[in-house]
């Protein structure tokens, strides 16, 4: 019977062992394939350091401009707010930080703060998506084009006016 044990207590050790080494090699991995990931990320944007420009303002703050008081935070944050990095297709998406002192907002699930829709000057459907960090911070002022052929429409810098815009979801088509 103690045989059986010493067997026993061994291949615990060997199972133990073996989910070590196999964790090690996952681990490294897994490590490589974020740093590739986040490479692959950075390479989407170049990095700047400025202040929003008057349009890029005006924009969040139409954003944020439901009365719903959820949003208050990320309107306060509004003078904070920098860019610290742009889109390198060629779109008006920009990367955003606060500068120290900024209040943050609640944290809503799957870090979208507002969202609005409309068309680029030529038809082309766009939507502007506001996101935070998962932190309560505003990150990104992103700005979706929808690659349709028929508008012929090339991505640009274009930033749209609130008058060009609607709040909230684009409608699903039926």
């Amino acid at each position: 019977m103690e045989i059986l044990w010493k067997l026993a207590i061994l291949l615990g050790v060997v199972a133990i062992i073996g989910f070590i080494l196999s964790w090690q090699r996952f681990s490294k991995s897994y490590k490589s394939e974020m740093e590739s990931e986040i490479e692959r990320i950075k390479s989407y944007t170049t990095p700047e350091d400025r202040e929003l420009t008057a349009e890029e303002t005006t924009l969040l703050q139409y954003l944020l401009s439901s009365p719903n008081q959820a949003l208050e935070p990320y309107r306060r944050q509004i003078p904070f707010v920098r860019v610290v990095g742009s889109c390198n297709y060629g779109c008006g998406t920009i990367d955003l930080k606060l500068k120290p002192g900024a209040i943050r907002g609640a944290v809503p699930s799957g870090g979208e703060v507002a969202k609005a829709y409309g068309n680029s000057p030529s038809g082309c459907p766009v939507d502007i998506i506001l996101h935070q960090n998962g932190e309560g911070e505003l990150s990104e002022l992103e700005i979706v084009w929808y690659n349709d052929p028929k508008y012929n429409d090339p991505i640009s810098k274009w930033i749209p006016q609130p008058t060009e815009l609607n709040l909230g979801r684009r409608p699903s088509k039926s």
